[in-house]
């Protein structure tokens, strides 16, 4: 074996390419190993993002279906309060009309007010009194109907809107 064999410039010129070579590969593999770890991060936040989005859908189906139940028990309360309310003023009416024939009844009965004047005029302005504050009491009866209605579907809306 000559002595000289190893400081043949060739031999360290493979050497290197080799060692450059191998470098190379190594630094390629680590390259790539590291994107692999990005693309498995990068996978796992969009499925995090997926389900989140999923459920948020889910939240939102869930509160759009309580509006709407809390919308359609509404309309039936408010249903069920003008039909109470209807039959209040068939109520009222037939009492008016019973008014109305018990005061001409009156009327027709001169003996009973001994063609007093005076008596007529109170008896008159306690009957427009009397229907005054009837449709006085029968008006402030709907507005209340009508907010405590309101109020129901606010506090519904409200309840419904929460998160669980």
């Amino acid at each position: 074996m000559n002595p000289f064999a190893l400081l043949n410039p060739y031999r360290w010129l493979a050497a290197a390419v080799l060692l450059a070579v191998l470098t190379a590969a190594y630094f390629g593999w680590r390259h790539q190993q590291r994107e692999i770890g990005r693309e498995e991060v990068r996978a796992e936040l969009a499925k995090r993002d997926l389900d989140y989005a999923q459920d948020q859908a889910k939240e939102f189906q869930r509160r759009l279906a309580r509006q709407e139940d809390s919308n359609r028990e509404t309309r039936t309360r408010a249903e069920r309060a003008e039909t109470a309310a209807r039959r209040a003023a068939a109520v009222t009416g037939s009492l008016r009309e019973e008014l109305a024939a018990a005061d001409a009844e009156r009327r027709r009965d001169s003996s009973a007010i001994a063609n007093c004047a005076a008596a007529e005029a109170a008896v008159d302005l306690r009957d427009r009194l009397f229907r005054w504050a009837d449709d006085a009491a029968g008006e402030l009866a709907r507005y209340a109907q009508a907010a405590r209605l309101a109020g129901e579907q606010c506090e519904r809306d409200y309840d419904a809107l929460r998160p669980r």
